[in-house]
């Protein structure tokens, strides 16, 4: 696990029964902070190792036997170094991210061009057959084939394809931040 509450919180209620579509709800009562996931972490506590080294490195050692980590990690583990490992896409937490282009910036033309490309469609798709990191966009996702070089296609590794977004959580960027119990 990681160390710090960002995405362990989200996980233990998930864990423990609670919707994603009602994890922050949650989160910002006090009562989410004390009975539940002390409970849960309790009963866990002596089992739980956390970030000393990678997952993956973690999981191929037999250190430990579950993780949660970025799946672009556990996929290469897989691919690359034929590591048995298989995503559980229950409980995902997926983030967004984006790009900035600051405020007088010397290249803004050329700037704007890269933004653009970055965040068409057949761009996206084509990134995601190197790494399963999906493709924000929706459209990009159809167009997405095979895991590059081989026959496999990429869509069902990836955290967008439509059946792994089944009780996934999208995180709550200001949580932990400014989100606290009152």
């Amino acid at each position: 696990m990681r160390k710090g509450a960002k995405f362990n919180l989200e996980l233990a209620l998930m864990a423990d029964g609670v919707p994603a579509a009602e994890v922050y709800d949650v989160l910002s009562t006090p009562e989410a902070w004390t009975a539940p996931c002390q409970a849960g972490h309790d009963q866990v506590r002596g089992d739980l190792v956390g970030g000393r080294r990678p997952a993956p490195q973690l999981l191929a050692d037999g250190e430990v036997s579950m993780a949660y980590a970025f799946n672009g990690r556990i996929f290469n583990a897989a691919q690359a170094d034929g590591q048995p490992f298989e995503i559980i896409w229950d409980a995902q937490i997926y983030e967004m991210e984006g790009w900035v282009v600051p405020k007088g910036a010397p290249n803004l033309e050329q700037a704007m061009e890269f933004v653009a490309w970055t965040t068409a469609p057949a761009p996206q798709a084509r990134a995601a057959e190197f790494i399963s990191y999906g493709p924000p966009r929706r459209s990009a996702a159809a167009m997405v084939g095979n895991i590059e070089g081989t026959e496999e296609p990429m869509g069902p590794n990836l955290p967008t394809f439509d059946a792994n977004m089944a009780g996934a959580l999208a995180s709550d960027l200001d949580f932990g931040s400014t989100a606290t119990p009152s």
